[in-house]
């Protein structure tokens, strides 16, 4: 009589290898992978920012980062340069952010300057393209931080953030009360974005697009940025794909330009805003990205030709 050996697991790992031909079955894979890697961040988000609902004033919260405006949107800057909080979790916490009374320079500089920059991404660039392009990341992103956040407190003099997606607070200020809406709040858009990045993940191939960002082809830093709203999906993962279409003759200012466009604006970054703000500053933070991140790509291809 014949008996089998086969574990539980060596029959799951048969039929998901079966089932990976499909691409619904691709999607879900790639979700609950991206769910598995960001969950921590989510997590670490939603009890920070229960902890400050609980702990700090909004009048207390509007003086945590500054002596004035000005030293806070740098200060933000900064911090959004070196924080390794995901750009899935980034938006709903900036919004629970300006609901619990942060100045919206400094959360604008905050939400545009963290998904350019984190010091995991620095040693990749570093490791990858080598220092100058990583220095140049970094500059960049430190002064699109401080202009987004300038430029956001000069246009913006009310809420701009969406009625159905202001944080509601629990009567009671106890800590697991808390916790709970904030993940109500957080859950919406970090889950829809995850979906997303799912779909670009699976059905958009970056490699087709390597003869279009040559040195000879004007068009080719305007280009890198606007294709960084579907083609980016992975900081780790693109400085590789990058420094391939590097060596097959992209230029390294529409490199700087589809780093620079690419976290800030892809799809589901760009999901978690408009579900979060108001359409006003959903438009304010595309053009800010976009043209910020292409006039990065002009100011590099200047420094580079010196």
């Amino acid at each position: 009589m014949y008996v089998s050996h086969s574990s539980f697991l060596d029959y799951l790992a048969y039929y998901i290898d079966k089932l990976a031909d499909y691409k619904w079955f691709k999607i879900i894979l790639v979700f609950f992978q991206l769910l598995w890697q960001y969950l921590p961040y989510i997590f670490l988000s939603i009890l920070f920012s229960a902890l400050l609902a609980i702990y700090l004033t909004p009048k207390k919260l509007g003086k945590l980062l500054c002596f004035n405006k000005i030293s806070g949107i740098i200060i933000a800057s900064l911090l959004g340069a070196i924080s390794p909080l995901s750009s899935y979790a980034l938006i709903p916490f900036a919004g629970a952010l300006l609901s619990l009374g942060f100045p919206l320079g400094a959360v604008s500089a905050f939400v545009i300057s963290t998904p350019l920059m984190n010091p995991t991404i620095f040693i990749l660039t570093l490791r990858g393209l080598g220092l100058e392009m990583a220095l140049a990341r970094l500059v960049a992103t430190i002064l699109i931080g401080i202009l987004a956040g300038l430029l956001a407190e000069l246009l913006f003099k009310r809420s701009v953030l969406r009625k159905n997606q202001a944080l509601k607070m629990p009567k009671s200020k106890a800590f697991w009360p808390t916790v709970c809406a904030m993940t109500r709040y957080m859950s919406k858009a970090f889950l829809l974005a995850l979906l997303l990045a799912s779909l670009v993940r699976v059905f958009l191939k970056p490699e087709a697009v390597a003869g279009l960002f040559g040195a000879d082809k004007p068009w080719s830093i305007s280009l890198a940025a606007l294709l960084g709203v579907p083609f980016y999906t992975c900081g780790g993962a693109t400085i590789p794909i990058v420094s391939s279409l590097i060596d097959l003759g992209m230029d390294r200012s529409a490199a700087l330009a589809f780093f620079i466009a690419g976290p800030a604006t892809n799809l589901p970054n760009v999901s978690a805003v408009f579900l979060t703000f108001k359409w006003y500053f959903f438009l304010f933070y595309l053009l800010v990205s976009l043209l910020f991140a292409v006039m990065s790509g002009y100011l590099f291809n200047i420094w580079l030709a010196i």
